[in-house]
């Protein structure tokens, strides 16, 4: 929006945030609703406003560094701590053995037992006893057609257990309902790097970045090539939610969705505005991408940073949020995300806004506005919402705007004092109104909203500006 004549007034209106974050452009090109920072914000799984993260509440404390786990009931969890596997009532730890291998552990639900995968041979846990399955090499596990199927980086053979008895791996070729299984691509097609669900098809993805999918039921599958160029990164780089399969690689963050046409099927590249920065530096051993639906939320982490993008599936937009450790897992369990890191489970709370303890900060950049001369801005607007007390402010050049909620009765909407020297503190209702004239003159408006303390979500931001002529 272009600002020249002397006294002419404009509303810059930004009263739509869904765009999330945009790195392709600069901060004056991106679109009104988007960001170039957007950090430790999500939006509302409610009503899609732009908020503070939820917080993290730890539940369970391991010696070492918890690298999966599995709740399996009310205050029941299975985890594996270094390379023993414990459950635990998040009180007493007991011991139940060690994995078989040294690969990223894997445990899956299986009819009334749960599995565990770490490039060896798999093993299962049923009724507080660990037992070690007569199994082919297994990195990754899932469910597919009532069997377990089992897959290692270092083949391209899928082998399926028994029909219901994840136990037994015994093939016999008479047998329709005994141990199977079929090899992916032919001998230049590599070993498999990933596998995920769209539907009731297979997604199979190889080292030499070819995707391929698997249709129907033993003795029935159909093979078919999907992809001659496609990007994933490890068993953990692929999630599937809301109708798509989502992946990450060097080529970015994909997604895999089906046509209009029935039975074709598509590479979307959801991860355009931020690939560009997504795709630095990914680490194997560490990429992972997660999907909570209960938040609408897919996580992905490139590396071992920190850095989490949050990819929103109810509009399609990036956030980030950024943490002291990397995540090893995320679970959704009965409504509710578990997390861990470090030597730490932690539940994730909307009702939370610290970190373990620790107070996080947000900040949000939005659109920068240039006028052709320099422009007064007269008059600044902004509804939220918060829920506890804290401190936030809302920055453009040298003015700052307390938004925060304190201990007096005193509402800053009524005062009529220059917002620069304004220090009163947000009271009274959780909903929010800032009204708030002011004499500022700048060459660029560049509203920064930042969130040391507290919970704080964002609803509309409204400024008055005028030309200076």
């Amino acid at each position: 929006m272009k600002i020249s004549a002397k006294h002419e007034q404009s509303v810059l209106d930004y009263n739509d945030f869904s765009g999330g974050l945009n790195f392709t452009v600069g901060a004056d090109a991106i679109a009104d609703n988007q960001f170039s920072v957007a950090e430790n914000v999500e939006y509302g799984a409610l009503d899609g406003s732009l908020c503070k993260v939820a917080g993290f509440v730890p539940l369970v404390e391991a010696e070492g560094q918890i690298k999966t786990f599995l709740p399996i009931g009310f205050r029941d969890v299975l985890f594996v701590s270094g390379n023993t596997i414990y459950r635990s009532d998040y009180h007493t730890h007991t011991k139940l053995g060690v994995c078989t291998g040294k690969a990223k552990p894997v445990i899956v639900p299986f009819g009334d037992a749960v599995y565990i995968a770490s490039g060896e041979k798999i093993q299962k846990y049923k009724d507080g006893t660990l037992t070690t399955l007569d199994s082919p090499r297994t990195e990754y596990i899932f469910a597919q057609e009532n069997r377990l199927v089992s897959v290692h980086s270092e083949s391209r053979r899928m082998t399926y257990s028994a029909v219901l008895d994840a136990a037994d791996w015994k093939q016999d070729d008479e047998a329709e309902n005994s141990s199977k299984w079929i090899d992916i691509g032919d001998n230049d097609a590599g070993t498999i790097v990933a596998v995920g669900r769209l539907f009731q098809d297979l997604i199979i993805f190889t080292s030499t970045n070819k995707a391929f999918r698997l249709t129907g039921n033993y003795p029935h599958w159909t093979q078919l090539p999907l992809a001659k160029d496609a990007y994933a990164t490890n068993f953990h780089s692929i999630v599937s939610a809301r109708n798509s399969l989502f992946f990450l690689g060097g080529m970015g963050f994909q997604a895999i969705q089906s046509t209009q046409m029935y039975g074709d099927m598509e590479t979307v590249n959801v991860g355009r505005l931020v690939n560009n920065f997504l795709t630095i530096n990914i680490q194997k051993e560490t990429c992972s991408v997660w999907s909570l639906p209960t938040k609408w939320q897919i996580w992905i982490q490139p590396q071992e940073s920190g850095l989490v993008y949050i990819f929103h599936t109810s509009n399609g937009a990036f956030t980030t949020r950024r943490m002291k450790e990397y995540i090893t897992h995320v679970e959704e369990y009965d409504g509710t995300v578990y997390v861990s890191r470090g030597n730490k489970i932690y539940e994730v709370r909307d009702d939370i806004s610290t970190d373990d303890g620790e107070n996080v900060k947000s900040i949000v950049k939005l659109k920068e506005m240039r006028g052709m001369d320099r422009m007064v801005l007269k008059r600044i607007m902004i509804d939220l919402y918060s829920r506890e007390e804290g401190d936030a402010r809302l920055t453009i050049g040298k003015l700052s705007m307390p938004l925060s909620k304190g201990q007096n009765d005193d509402i800053v909407a009524l005062d009529y004092d220059v917002v620069a020297l304004d220090t009163d503190a947000i009271s009274g209702s959780e909903y929010v109104r800032l009204n708030k004239r002011c004499n500022y003159k700048l060459a660029r408006i560049a509203p920064v909203i930042t969130i040391n303390q507290g919970a704080l979500s964002v609803r509309r931001l409204s400024l008055l500006v005028a030309g200076a002529g």
